[in-house]
């Protein structure tokens, strides 16, 4: 896993921010931060352990996962949260939770990206890379009307390396683990959403037990909405 800070100026709280696959912290850059605040956003999880000294200092953290990043993050929030991670001495707060745009499932039919959709992708890769026309297909459906936003803002990243990032997030979703303990407060899905299907969404955030969220709650939303991050980084989101 990679680490950015997009804001770091010694607050005592942080918004840790786990981004989707393919992405980097050029998509964010121009998201604001809310005041008190400083932002760490994750990514490339070609090896997906979580580094927890990245967050040596801080006492509250406000966990923001988006797409993949939600399994991600749930994979690390027990390390963070009971201070096993080499770095943290102490126990942290996590004041809230949201995820956009993924569930606990990633792939699967009922509650996450469809199978054959996930199986589609990786057999259109090709000694480690991904075809062109099969990540622009996907950045088309990701982005709908924001996808001239996100092309100015394109992660420097190369194509072997998404190639190899989707393969080991495969590898770690099919490892059999069960969900981590955290629990989410909020699940923000969006209506246009064309990689995880809404409905798969919302009926893995309304099961039964500790998988279900506190809240979720509909946007008119792509898979990627930059105007959304912009609100939930900035604090000024009002549907919590």
């Amino acid at each position: 896993m990679k680490y950015e800070f997009l804001k770091k100026e010694g607050r005592e709280s942080l918004i840790l921010f786990f981004g989707g696959w393919g992405s980097g912290p050029e998509l964010f850059s121009s998201c604001p931060v809310a005041h008190g605040y400083d932002l760490l956003f994750c990514y490339d999880y070609r090896n997906p352990a979580f580094d927890g000294t990245v967050i040596s200092g801080y006492s509250d953290i406000r966990i923001l996962a988006w797409s993949m990043g939600v399994f991600v993050a749930d994979m690390s929030a027990d390390s963070i949260v009971s201070g096993k991670v080499s770095g943290v001495c102490s126990p942290l707060r996590i004041e809230r939770s949201i995820a956009v745009g993924g569930t606990l499932f990633p792939v699967d039919d009922r509650f996450g990206i469809p199978r054959s959709v996930f199986s589609g992708t990786l057999e259109n890769m090709s000694d480690g890379r991904i075809a062109d026309p099969v990540l622009s297909k996907f950045r088309r459906r990701m982005c709908g009307k924001g996808l001239e936003y996100y092309m100015s803002h394109l992660p420097r990243r190369r194509t072997e390396e998404l190639a190899e990032e989707l393969d080991a997030l495969y590898s770690a979703v099919s490892s059999g683990r069960s969900c981590g303990s955290l629990r989410w407060d909020i699940a923000v899905i969006g209506e246009n959403d064309l990689i995880f299907p809404p409905s798969n969404q919302l009926a893995a955030w309304t099961l039964p037990g500790r998988l279900r969220a506190g809240k979720t709650v509909m946007e008119h939303a792509a898979h990627f909405d930059i105007n959304l991050f912009s609100e939930l980084t900035g604090g000024t989101w009002t549907k919590y």
